[in-house]
């Protein structure tokens, strides 16, 4: 080897091979996961500390906040954890100081107050029980499942159709295994689905 491969070789050995490694990214705050902690330590003491002081010291013995999908409340980031983007359909945050002891009259007002906004709701806002493949699928949506995945619970891909289409009602069978594996209430699993109650 002559002297230009020599040189060649030795500038070869002591330049890095590569690109040069990245630094490291400075993060004062933490990660996200780091951060997300922090802002949930910082909610259970806005929620748990603060919040029932203040209601003490100014009198209130409930704080309501209703809310509806895409009309939240100003104050709704403040008291929802940072995960959770919006309100859905209905939702109400009632607050209350926990300190009030059943039998007093605190605990006798937060009771009657529990039970007028149960009744409204009631009223106003009744739930219908869902549909027993609706909630089949939201669960399969949930964990990410595909109607392969269910073969070993309802049956054949054409056992899983008909059931999906409503041709065949779920087995008792198949409401064991689906509220086992899939954690779905049996008490939804044995409703009618909604063409069969039509």
């Amino acid at each position: 080897m002559g002297l230009p491969g020599a040189v060649a070789l030795a500038l070869a050995a002591a330049l890095p091979a590569g690109p040069p490694a990245p630094s490291p990214v400075a993060r004062p705050f933490g990660t996200l996961r780091e951060q997300a902690a922090m802002q949930q330590e910082w909610l259970r003491r806005r929620l748990d500390v603060f919040l029932p002081a203040l209601m003490r010291t100014h009198g209130i013995d409930m704080w309501v906040v209703p809310m509806r999908e895409y009309n939240e409340d100003p104050v709704f980031s403040s008291i929802t954890a940072p995960e959770t983007m919006f309100a859905r359909r209905r939702t109400i945050y009632a607050f209350f100081d926990k300190c009030a002891a059943s039998g007093t009259p605190e605990g006798d007002r937060l009771d009657v107050l529990a039970t007028l906004i149960d009744a409204y709701e009631a009223k106003h806002h009744a739930m219908d029980a869902p549909d027993p493949i609706e909630a089949i699928k939201f669960r399969m949506k949930q964990q990410g499942m595909t109607r392969k995945d269910l073969e070993d619970i309802i049956g054949t891909r054409t056992r899983i159709a008909e059931v999906f289409n409503r041709k065949r009602g779920l087995s008792i069978d198949m409401i064991r295994r689906l509220h086992d594996r899939l954690g779905i209430s049996a008490e939804v699993l044995i409703r009618p689905s909604r063409k069969e109650a039509a």
